[in-house]
């Protein structure tokens, strides 16, 4: 069993060399590391190049985000599993791998996550941090929906049939989406509770931060492709009889939200916020293009995914520390 290890950097070569030094101490060798970068300024090519010669390095013109870079990898990866890693994260059981092929080969497996520990060993919430609504906010849930992308687990075969991740997805939420279709295409997804990942978090994407006054700082391009994305996630893999119910009340949220940061005057929020709704308007065509073929190969009903999503909205739990948040 050969895994393809799949790193996209970009500006990550602080936390490089841990990561990599973690995978070549594995026990298991059977896999290969392959490290897509989208142009960084930071030196991390020449320092892999230098230290860690054995992994082959895809070098970027640009910055091509996380979706499309990691598509691009997988393209000349040799593996029976792609392993998509961010560059924040290191594994310290030596056994990880093994303990993974052990799972592939008595169980087999779709697409799964690892138990996921911050650099202080703190445990992430599994259950209760990777659940979704059904308007396809994340956040809290019965039992996770989704698997983090930041250490993704998936089957070649699966991959080629979901056709990868949506390169629309620049970054945020692609791993909402990849898990929702491989959902409705029925596949297994679930987490692997052996397995431990750690992971620092925001990395060199952006990160959201609490500041000693307790208030959340929220960068401005984390909400714009967030919400940009969930609103082609719905509309792509929901079918048009839900949608005509989600919709109406997902964009009436949306509004709400408009409006409170009209009266907070945070106009870089609603600029953020209406420029979301924008792009999937001019990008209609493509998503109603992507969305023919989920609904032509789903095999998962609407109302059978309902039951895996949180009832509640957790849109609301947010709103709720709106006025604790800050957004730069």
């Amino acid at each position: 069993m050969r895994f393809s290890i799949i790193i996209v950097n970009y500006n990550g070569k602080k936390w490089l060399s841990d990561c990599l030094t973690s995978l070549l101490n594995q026990d298991y060798q059977d896999f290969e590391i392959l490290l897509v970068d989208n142009k960084s300024t930071d030196d991390s090519v020449n320092f892999v190049k230098t230290i860690f010669p054995k992994v082959k390095i895809i070098s970027n013109n640009d910055n091509k985000g996380f979706g499309h870079a990691n598509n691009l990898a997988t393209k000349s990866a040799k593996g029976d599993y792609f392993f998509f890693l961010n560059p924040d994260t290191k594994v310290k059981d030596t056994k990880f791998l093994s303990k993974l092929a052990v799972e592939v080969s008595l169980h087999g497996v779709d697409v799964a996550g690892a138990r996921i520990f911050d650099f202080n060993n703190k445990p992430l919430d599994v259950d209760g941090e990777l659940g979704i609504d059904f308007l396809g906010y994340p956040g809290r849930g019965t039992f996770p929906f989704y698997m983090d992308g930041c250490a993704l687990i998936v089957k070649r075969e699966c991959f080629t049939t979901l056709c990868g991740f949506d390169t629309e997805y620049f970054m945020y939420a692609e791993d909402i989406d990849f898990s929702w279709r491989a959902r409705l295409y029925g596949y297994d997804v679930r987490v692997l509770y052996d397995l431990e990942i750690y992971h620092e978090g925001g990395g060199s994407s952006s990160p959201s931060n609490i500041s000693f006054d307790k208030v959340y700082k929220i960068p401005v391009f984390r909400r714009y492709e967030t919400e940009k994305n969930i609103q082609r996630t719905l509309l792509k893999n929901y079918s048009l009889f839900l949608l005509a119910f989600i919709l109406p009340l997902y964009y009436v949220l949306l509004l709400a939200e408009l409006i409170f940061h009209l009266s907070q005057r945070n106009v870089s929020m609603m600029h953020a916020l209406i420029k979301s709704v924008f792009w999937n308007i001019t990008n209609i065509k493509s998503t109603l293009t992507a969305h023919k073929i989920v609904q032509k190969h789903r095999i998962l009903s609407d109302f059978e995914l309902l039951k895996l999503m949180h009832p509640k909205i957790n849109k609301l739990l947010t709103y709720k520390m709106l006025r604790k948040m800050e957004f730069v």
